[in-house]
């Protein structure tokens, strides 16, 4: 079996959750983080961005928005995320 045909995720704790995030947020700089987790907490579907996910807890926030642009992840940036992912998704 060849490298290109493995599968890749992320490593994750005897829980089950992400190996990376932690009470005080993701260890990983943002520019290094996957796709998929760079768009959270938006959520979305291959034609483009519905929303924000109500587990999020800025989602009980009015301005949730205004503080996702604060973050440096306003939607149209989380856009030309979500048209890389289903790029390299559509490449495998």
């Amino acid at each position: 079996m060849g490298s290109e045909s493995r599968v890749r995720v992320l490593k994750r704790s005897a829980e089950k959750n992400c190996y990376f995030l932690t009470q005080e947020g993701c260890h990983l700089p943002f520019a290094r983080r996957p796709l998929i987790c760079r768009l959270y907490p938006y959520t979305y579907t291959s034609n483009g961005i519905l929303g924000i996910d109500r587990s999020c807890p800025i989602s009980r926030e009015q301005e949730w928005q205004s503080i996702l642009d604060h973050l440096d992840m306003p939607a149209d940036r989380a856009l030309e995320w979500l048209t890389l992912l289903y790029d390299e998704v559509a490449q495998h």
